[in-house]
């Protein structure tokens, strides 16, 4: 906790970050043309929400995943397990007056989120906010990072919705993986036989192309 709050403070100086959040749309097709609309988000395409947590290097501490396009982040953190874990013992998930970075898209009344400041009008305020953005930046790094490395999540999907979600779940928690195992790698091309072959071909388009 200690590296992550120094890593989180090396940006521009903001002390007691343990945490940044924001929101991720990710790309679908929903099945259900009845509840079609409710997938369509404000920049008017149809996406699943993803709410995600991420430390200073760069991995997700927890992510909420599923919700409709049309939701916010807002309502997202209001039912999320970990802000309620958060709650119950602060020091614990965010250490001595630890705080999340976010951004004015979320709001928890003021008890752990520390935003921009709105309207900015003094060069105090915006030198504040220029610091604040560069250290929340590190959840749209890891971001980046993450849909870089899972290809599919720049694509509609049409798989059904519950499915869907535990696939982006699934590969929040292999982006983890990855990064901490930078130096692991795996070559599906040693000893593969026909039956490998056959199933990286069938699931060519869900592939990572790295």
């Amino acid at each position: 906790m200690e590296n992550v709050r120094k890593q989180f403070a090396s940006r521009r100086g903001i002390n007691n970050v343990a945490l940044a959040v924001d929101g991720s749309h990710i790309p679908y097709k929903p099945q259900n043309a009845a509840t079609a609309a409710d997938f369509r988000n404000y920049k008017g395409w149809n996406s699943i929400l993803l709410l995600g947590f991420v430390n200073s290097f760069h991995c997700f501490v927890d992510a909420d995943v599923g919700a409709c396009g049309k939701s916010g982040d807002n309502s997202v953190l209001g039912t999320s397990w970990l802000m309620a874990q958060i709650e119950k013992d602060p020091e614990a998930w965010l250490g001595p007056n630890g705080v999340i970075a976010g951004d004015n898209g979320a709001s928890d009344g003021g008890k752990r989120l520390l935003q921009p400041i709105p309207n900015p009008s003094t060069p105090e305020d915006f030198f504040y906010n220029f610091c604040h953005s560069s250290t929340r930046f590190f959840v749209e790094e890891t971001f980046g990072r993450w849909k870089n490395r899972w290809r599919f999540l720049l694509y509609a999907q049409d798989m059904d919705h519950a499915r869907f979600n535990r696939v982006v779940y699934a590969s929040v928690i292999l982006h983890n993986l990855c990064t901490i195992r930078k130096d692991d790698a795996v070559d599906f091309r040693s000893g593969a036989d026909d039956e490998w072959r056959q199933f990286f071909k069938e699931f060519a388009r869900d592939a990572c192309p790295s």
